[in-house]
Parts: structure tokens; C-alpha cells; sequence
């Protein structure tokens, strides 16, 4: 049992360490684009990959993750997921093209039928990825899902950035996003030995799990997509563009931390599915640790939201500096929220988990219209705030009710991070009219941040006792650990 703790412990490192090198990769590509391409750009390539995520709806019944939570899996079970994954690409694929002309008339750009022309082949070429890459995951090998990842992202920097050099329009972003998801398809049979053959012999095993979850992920989807398509029509393409740029950086906590370690979880979780008292147990671990790394760096990408962006992204994106300050609070709320719907998840329980995001679906979209008409760009942000946070109590009543964990457990180990956060923005925040936006103060006011940070969990650790079991003291001693081994060497 102990070996499966450290196996979890060590696929989530791996799958963060993953997600921050593919970032890094990421922010590069991003930084080196902005100073290419116009806003415009990016927002044209939003609209056509909204829609694009919707039609992609038809294929993210999630067959991988119905073969990670069942432990008895066998080739019946790949064959039949990799059959479907190809059926429903194919299906994505054409119905892509059918819906270039609507689309384009939806948001008057008729330069969107030759792209959803060639974003259609990207649909086609994901159908067909190797599904004996789900082994990674599912037998914690996440090392080599790492090497896999991580080759795919530098194939797709090494070809979108000579691109837009070259054509100095979306087109760039468009064709880079095709070649790379071909890239990702033959790769995927490099990658892993398995070769699927056309099977649908265990269908209806891979169906009772996966119908459950293909409405989580088509809601989660439409969260995602749905305010895309309601700022695209609302504020154009420059609104979209400054939207999907903000959202990108702002949502690092999300992103890079919380959504990697949750993908370790998955199978982890899966493994312990029948032991409810270890479940609540690691499940309260889990949810201090995350908010240990993801509160700090949201509640801090807001409150230096005004130095950085000047400086990473330049002075034609000085518009996007309230958006990222409200969108990184946003992301920072659903990181809490999101290792309960993972957990969920992974004993069985994808009926609760998308009844729930069914429920914010409908409560975000017309609130986020009326923001987004009211105010501008800046009310759909302030809607996905709202939306978080008024969901976060009803995700405590969840692993409450349905993994037995006490909400005062919860409460204390999310609420120490979060004061300590607060209090880090406060004082950084309060110090940003006598800071310029120039690297040397962009330094300061981060590392000023950290330090109160670290300070103020340090001090609320003491005032409640010094607790030898939290997630401060298990950061502290890794740290410690880590620290001599560098010392040593």
C-alpha cells in the first residue's frame, strides 16, 4: 500500500514536472507569437477552435480513462476504445466541414471556412492515436508519458514558430496545430509497442462506465468553449483574442500544477477505489498539498498582473491586465475544487461528478451573456469568478457525503493556504504604485510575495500547533530532505 502511495506521489511529480516543461516550451512559443501576430490573429484561431472543441465533443466519452478505473481491462477493451476514438474522429471530422459555412456567417468572418477546412484533418488524425499510450497512466509509468509529451510540444514549437515568421497571420497557429496533432498520432505508435485491431466486443462494458463520463466532459467542454463562442459574437475578435490569451496565462495554477498531479490521481485513486477510509484519508492530503502550490501562484499572478505584462506580453496587451488579475482568481478557486471531481472519478462516481457540471453549465452561460453585455470583456471574467466560487461549497458537501470527508477537514487544510494568499496579494498589491513595470521590480514584488507567503504558513502552522501530519510539514521536510541531498553533492 505504502509502495502505491510513493508510485501516485511519484507520477504526480512526474506529470507536474511534465506540464511545467511543456509550459516552458508553451510561454516560449507564446511570448515569441504575441510579438508576431496581432490580437486579431489569436482571436480568429479562437473561434475556429471553439467551434472545433464542440464538434470534438463527439469523441470525449473518455474510453482511456473507462479502461484506467477498470483494473480487469484486457485487448477487448483497448480494440473496442481504440474502434470508437477512430469512428468518432472520422464522424468529428465531417461534421467539421459541414459546419464551416454556418460558422463563418455566426461570427462574419468568412476566412473561417478554409480553416475549419484544414482543422478538420487535426480532428481525423486524433481518432487514430495509439490507445496503448493509456498503459502510462494506468500502470504509473508516468516517466514515459513525460518523454512522450514533452517530444510532441517541441515538434509543435519547432514547427508553428518558423510559421509565423513566414506567414506573420493565424494561419501560423492553424497550420501548427494540424501538423502537430498529426505528429502526435504517428508518434503515439512509436511511443508504445501496442497496435490495436477493429473491435467492438466489449462495447457495452466500455459504454456503461464512459456515458457518464462523455456528459461530464462534454459539460466541462461547453464551460470551456461556451464562453469563447458568447465573447466571440459579443466582443469580436479582439475581445476574443485578449479572453483566450488571459485565460491561458491566468489559469497557471489550473494548468500546469493542478491538472497534471490530478491525471497521477486518476489511477492511483482507482487502485484504493474499494478502501473508503484511505480514500478520505489521502484525499485530504491531496487537497492540502494542491492548495499549497496552486493559491500562491494564482492570488500572485493577479496581484503582479500589472508588471508583467507590459514585459511578457508588451503594450498592446496592457487591455488583458484586469482580465488575467480576475481570471487568475478564478483559477486558483478551481484548483480546490478540481481533485474532488477526479477522486469522484476514480471510485465510480462519474454520475455525480456531471450532474454537478451540468448544474454550473447552466448557471454560467446566461450570466456570463449578460456580464459580457453589460460590461465588456471583463464581466464574462468576473461571471467564471462567480461561478467558482459559489461552486466550491457545494464540491465540499460532495467528498463530504460521498467519500466521508469531514468538511471541517477540508475547510482547515484549504483555509490556512488561503488566508496566507490573501495576505501575500494584499501587501504586493498595496506596493504596486511605487513598483515600474520593469524586470528588476517584477523580481522584487515576486519574491516579496513568496516570502510572505512562506512567512504567514509558517506562522499559522505554529498558532495551530504544529500539526506533525499537515501538508506544510510534509512540504517542509521534502524541502529539508532535497536541500541535503543537494548539499551533499
Amino acid at each position: 500500500m505504502e509502495n502505491l502511495g510513493r508510485k501516485t506521489a511519484l507520477g504526480a511529480a512526474w506529470m507536474v514536472f511534465s506540464k511545467l516543461a511543456i509550459r516552458f516550451i508553451g510561454l516560449i512559443s507564446t511570448l515569441i507569437l504575441v510579438r508576431l501576430l496581432d490580437p486579431e490573429d489569436f482571436g480568429i484561431a479562437a473561434m475556429a477552435m471553439t467551434i472545433v472543441a464542440m464538434v470534438e465533443l463527439l469523441t470525449t466519452f473518455g474510453f482511456e480513462v473507462a479502461i484506467i478505473q477498470n483494473q480487469r481491462a484486457d485487448a477487448d477493451d483497448y480494440n473496442t476504445a481504440w474502434s470508437l476514438n477512430v469512428s468518432l474522429g472520422l464522424a468529428a471530422g465531417t461534421l467539421l466541414l459541414l459546419l464551416a459555412y454556418p460558422a463563418s456567417l455566426f461570427y462574419g468572418q468568412r476566412e473561417l471556412i478554409a480553416v475549419f477546412a484544414v482543422l478538420s484533418l487535426s480532428t481525423f488524425s486524433q481518432g487514430l492515436e495509439n490507445i496503448g499510450l493509456v498503459d502510462f497512466r494506468k500502470h504509473l509509468t508516468f516517466d514515459k508519458e513525460f518523454a512522450f509529451r514533452v517530444s510532441v510540444k517541441v515538434i509543435g514549437f519547432a514547427i508553428t514558430i518558423p510559421l509565423a515568421f513566414w506567414l506573420r497571420s493565424y494561419w501560423a497557429l492553424v497550420i501548427g496545430s494540424v501538423s502537430t496533432r498529426i505528429a502526435t498520432t504517428i508518434l503515439s505508435y512509436w511511443a508504445h509497442p501496442y497496435r490495436p485491431s477493429w473491435s467492438f466486443k466489449a462495447l457495452d462494458r466500455i459504454m456503461n462506465f464512459s456515458k457518464w463520463l462523455f456528459l461530464n466532459n462534454m459539460v466541462n467542454m461547453f464551460r470551456r468553449v461556451g464562453p469563447d463562442l458568447i465573447i466571440g459574437r459579443i466582443s469580436g475578435a479582439k475581445g476574443l483574442g485578449l479572453y483566450s490569451i488571459s485565460y491561458e496565462i491566468s489559469n497557471l495554477p489550473t494548468t500546469e500544477l493542478v491538472a497534471p498531479a490530478n491525471r497521477a490521481l486518476l489511477p492511483g485513486f482507482s487502485k484504493i477505489a474499494d478502501d473508503q477510509a484511505r480514500i478520505a484519508k489521502q484525499f485530504v492530503r491531496v487537497a492540502g498539498l494542491l492548495s499549497l502550490l496552486s493559491l500562491p501562484t494564482g492570488f500572485g499572478i493577479a496581484a503582479t498582473a500589472e508588471l508583467f505584462t507590459p514585459i511578457v506580453l508588451g503594450e498592446d496587451w496592457i487591455a488583458a491586465i484586469p482580465l488575467i488579475q480576475v481570471l487568475a482568481l478564478f483559477g486558483a478557486v478551481t484548483a480546490i475544487q478540481s481533485p474532488i471531481a477526479t477522486v469522484l472519478m476514480a471510485i465510480g462516481k462519474p454520475k455525480t461528478v456531471s450532474l454537478v457540471s451540468l448544474a454550473q453549465l447552466f448557471f454560467v452561460l446566461p450570466l456570463l451573456a449578460y456580464l459580457n453585455q453589460r460590461f465588456g470583456v471583463i464581466g464574462a471574467a468576473i461571471a467564471m469568478l462567480v461561478t467558482a466560487c459559489l461552486a466550491l461549497p457545494t464540491y465540499a458537501v460532495l467528498a463530504s457525503r460521498q467519500m466521508n470527508v469531514p468538511i471541517g477537514s477540508f475547510t482547515r487544510v484549504v483555509s490556512k493556504p488561503l488566508l496566507a494568499a490573501l495576505v501575500m496579494f494584499y501587501c504586493v498589491w498595496r506596493a504596486l504604485p511605487n513598483l515600474d513595470p520593469t524586470v528588476p521590480h517584477l523580481l522584487l514584488a515576486s519574491s516579496a510575495g513568496a516570502a510572505l507567503f512562506v512567512g504567514m504558513i509558517g506562522l499559522l502552522w505554529l498558532m495551530s500547533g504544529r500539526p506533525q501530519n499537515s501538508a506544510e510539514k510534509e512540504i517542509f521536510d521534502l524541502s529539508m530532505q532535497y536541500t541535503k541531498k543537494l548539499i551533499k553533492r
